[in-house]
């Protein structure tokens, strides 16, 4: 199973041909360029701090200054049918709520895949600790646990009257870009389905 399987499957359900999305952090833009061929959407747009050198078949990404502010007013679309955070907002640690609130205003749907901060079930694994693989990853990063992810959402995007799957990876070894087999999770937040309500 590679990294972002599970994300692929899923989306699916969440979105349809012809949507639009924005991705942050989007790197070189490739897992953009797989959905890309996954959803066939009208418009997507890749932006990035330092955006990765890109091949000649990727989607261009742009540079933004990676907080909130600069989303909202970055020069792309109005609004997005969904944006994109994959595997990103630990980086941005104590900007990731600003970025998440000023996405809020932009789309009805954020999608969100990230690290957990929590052990595998069961016994204790050879080598070294999820904390410890995850401070090698990102020393600056601040993660959080499926619950804490939880609750966190709902408390900080209350406002806006979201609606949230969460989905936890299962338990299967995973390839990963960092090489790193610790859990992850996905968590949709859905603002239209909340507001039809």
């Amino acid at each position: 199973m590679k990294r972002d399987d599970l994300l692929k499957s899923l989306l699916p359900q969440y979105v349809k041909p012809g949507c639009t999305w924005l991705d942050v952090g989007a790197g070189d833009g490739s897992v953009s360029l797989e959905l890309n061929k996954l959803l066939k959407p009208s418009d997507f747009l890749c932006i990035d701090i330092k955006p990765g050198k890109r091949k000649p078949f990727h989607p261009t990404v742009h540079q933004f200054d990676g907080t909130g502010e600069g989303l909202t007013f970055f020069n792309g679309r109005p609004s997005y049918d969904f944006i994109l955070f994959n595997f990103v907002l630990h980086h941005a640690a104590h900007r990731m709520w600003d970025l998440l609130q000023a996405a809020a205003t932009r789309t009805n749907c954020i999608v969100i895949q990230e690290y957990l901060l929590e052990e595998w079930p069961g016994p204790p694994r050879p080598g070294k600790s999820v904390k410890e693989l995850l401070h090698e990853h990102d020393p600056k990063a601040i993660y959080h646990s499926f619950s804490e992810w939880e609750s966190l959402l709902r408390e900080k995007l209350h406002q806006h009257r979201s609606a949230i799957d969460s989905i936890r990876h299962p338990d299967i070894p995973v390839t990963d870009t960092f090489g790193y087999h610790v859990p992850r999770g996905i968590f949709i937040v859905n603002f239209q389905h909340a507001k039809a309500k």
